[in-house]
């Protein structure tokens, strides 16, 4: 299980770091949430949540919790280093929406990203409230 909140302060600034996690993206996938399919394309929603998380695989979906709605995820090389030897883990980038995003109402968060500017090596454009 991840802990996606924890993560959200410290990956805008992992993101522009020389030794970025992003650097050794080779794609990023996107799944319909609702069904879990792959869609090829980001959600038509005006913004998502983009972290960085420690997963124990290169590749394959991220699990969350169950008031997290999980968007899409990105795809390292195979030649990519483990982050935490110890643990044996990997740093990947997550797109995201809380369950509490989908209201009409609900506040951009400092960490939103239009979904549509995601690329793999890239980071994300931010969206202002």
């Amino acid at each position: 299980m991840l802990r996606l909140e924890a993560a959200d302060r410290r990956s805008v600034k992992a993101l522009t770091h020389a030794t970025s996690p992003i650097r050794g993206e080779i794609g990023v996938v996107w799944i319909n949430p609702a069904n879990g399919d792959l869609t090829g394309c980001p959600p038509l929603v005006p913004w998502l949540r983009e972290s960085v998380v420690f997963a124990y695989a290169r590749s394959g979906p991220l699990k969350a919790g169950n008031r997290t709605v999980i968007c899409g995820w990105s795809i390292i090389k195979a030649t990519s280093q483990k982050r935490n030897l110890i643990l044996h883990s990997f740093q990947r980038r997550v797109f995201y929406r809380y369950l509490r995003d989908c209201r009409v109402d609900a506040p951009v968060p400092f960490n939103a990203i239009d979904p549509r500017s995601v690329a793999p090596g890239a980071p994300g454009r931010r969206v202002e409230a």
